[in-house]
């Protein structure tokens, strides 16, 4: 997360002995207090054919805004 905003992060880390995904988001704009009490919607798709693959993430914070991040798993920095 040392990128300036907007950014996001995916990686793995291990908690009791489990290996779990993190996705992290710096928007760049401060999240409003209260925004995400309600949680946010997170979707996902897989897209893509026999010459490029995409991942794309979907945040939704309720009442505030959507962000969209699309990654190229072939890309050499998203392994």
């Amino acid at each position: 997360m040392t990128q300036d905003p907007p950014c996001f992060a995916l990686g793995m880390t291990e908690e009791r002995d489990q290996p779990c995904a993190v996705l992290a988001l710096r928007p760049g704009l401060e999240i409003p207090p209260g925004t995400t009490d309600l949680g946010f919607n997170l979707g996902y798709a897989v897209l893509g054919g026999a010459d490029f693959e995409l991942i794309q993430f979907t945040f939704e914070l309720y009442g505030f805004a959507t962000y969209n991040v699309q990654l190229n798993p072939s890309w050499s920095a998203a392994s």
